[in-house]
């Protein structure tokens, strides 16, 4: 199934990072976990995976918004400091600025 939607929409998996992982509804756990192939590459299955910068767990009980409200803050607070220290700044001075800063 995956191959033929792979090859339909042009995508590439890499094996080496793929990773199964299985979420359950209340307390049901899965003994044995099938084995799953790509490209010939069985792959691995995990109960945790960090996904730019934030963790995906299959133990967590309903904390994964708190994740995501925590990077949303530090967002609004890095966009806030942005803007305020461009706020005196001409139109000709913030894009030299930035490069120079954050490149």
């Amino acid at each position: 199934m995956c191959a033929n939607y792979m090859l339909e929409h042009n995508i590439n998996f890499n094996a080496k990072k793929t990773v199964c992982m299985l979420f359950t509804v209340g307390k049901k756990s899965v003994i044995d976990y099938p084995v799953l192939w790509l490209y010939n590459t069985s792959l691995v299955w995990d109960t945790s995976f960090n996904y730019l910068g934030f963790n995906i767990a299959t133990g967590k009980k309903h904390n994964d918004h708190l994740e995501i409200e925590k990077r949303l803050r530090e967002i609004r607070v890095r966009s806030n400091m942005l803007a305020t220290r461009f706020s005196t700044t001409s139109d000709n001075v913030s894009p030299k600025y930035v490069r120079k800063e954050f490149s």
